[in-house]
């Protein structure tokens, strides 16, 4: 056997170590031998010195990360001390995370810190940054841990999901048949949060709203109504619903729920269950926090044509009236979005 050292380098059975076999042998968690041997099992089992040093050496996992990170120059945490809450949520779901072994720990903007366990596996990082446009700064953890803050995430959706089963009156509602563009991906959104979207859009046409709109912010998801012009917030669901309430609303619109980064535009009938048809207008557009829908409500049905309702002065309804009466003119109606310009004018032609 040919062993030799040196504070450059360090050589076993004419091999020269590097990389984190160098590193553990000069911070005396191994033996030079004992690193040769792992590295040789790290070969024959296809997997990283780091994977087969904690499986196999012995040495205590917090030490064997911690020479990891200054070898590799990239932060530990601990993340007992991380709540899990903190993670954000709706880039990926929770299948993604389990399936590539990270986790969003924090986000600045379009950057996001990505917990890993193995600083030379960067699959992780790459799908990560190819599914959501995001760049990353890796954060070394433990793989244990990861694999327990991981479960206890989807563990902390799932109950928050089953908390939106419980209206029955949101059988209701239901979407008017159309030629789909959906592949199997229009399976994986769950009975929640398809009863969740349903009870927004019912919710919507009882108040008489002119638009939906849903927005991601850096913690939650903002959905508001436009009622007489005015944006009024009704619900703030948890961000890591963003993305499954999305998804229903594309599926239902036809839009391709597989494309992030583009905005799209699509239209979507719903039926309820008196069989009112209603027909809905649907724009998306990709934010810093995630995707933005908004959405127009068309419920022709629903709006009360008569001039008399629309909440007119008794001398402007008189003036109106008088105008639309004449056989020549031009009315010229104007207002911000949602405040009733179309119902006006529609009104003023029942009456001719």
């Amino acid at each position: 056997m040919e062993s030799g050292e040196s504070s450059l380098s360090i050589t076993v059975r004419g091999t020269t170590l590097s990389g984190l076999a160098r590193r553990v042998v000069k911070d005396e968690l191994l033996s030079a031998e004992k690193a040769r041997d792992t590295l040789d099992a790290a070969g024959k089992n296809s997997r990283s010195f780091l994977a087969e040093a904690l499986a196999s050496s012995g040495i205590e996992r917090h030490r064997l990360y911690r020479s990891a990170s200054e070898e590799f120059g990239m932060p530990f945490l601990d993340l007992a001390a991380y709540d899990p809450k903190a993670s954000p949520q709706g880039l990926v779901d929770a299948g993604f995370l389990d399936t590539h072994g990270v986790l969003p720990l924090y986000r600045r903007a379009s950057k996001v810190f990505l917990a890993v366990a193995d600083p030379a596996d960067t699959s992780g990082l790459d799908a990560f940054t190819f599914q959501t446009g995001l760049g990353v700064e890796a954060i070394l953890v433990d793989r244990q841990a990861l694999s327990r803050t991981i479960h206890e995430l989807a563990t902390g959706i799932s109950s928050e999901l089953a908390e939106l089963d419980q209206d029955d009156s949101l059988d209701d509602i239901s979407a008017v048949p159309q030629e789909s563009r959906q592949g199997d991906e229009a399976a994986e959104v769950d009975t929640p949060v398809v009863r969740f979207v349903n009870k927004v859009f019912m919710d919507a046409i009882r108040q008489h709203a002119s638009d939906i709109h849903v927005e991601p912010y850096e913690e939650n998801l903002r959905i508001r109504y436009r009622l007489d012009g005015v944006l009024h917030e009704i619900a703030a669901p948890p961000l890591s619903l963003a993305g499954r309430i999305v998804a229903r609303i594309k599926i239902l619109s036809n839009l391709n729920i597989a494309e992030r980064r583009l905005p799209q535009d699509g239209r979507m009938k719903l039926r309820l269950a008196r069989d009112h048809e209603i027909d809905f207008r649907v724009s998306t557009l990709p934010t810093q926090f995630g995707e933005k829908v908004v959405i127009r409500v068309l419920d022709s049905g629903g709006a009360d044509l008569s001039l008399a309702q629309l909440g007119f002065e008794p001398d402007q309804l008189r003036l109106y009236q008088e105008a639309v009466s004449k056989p020549y003119g031009l009315i010229l109606v104007t207002g911000p979005t949602g405040s009733g310009k179309t119902v006006s004018l529609y009104s003023a032609l029942s009456m001719l």
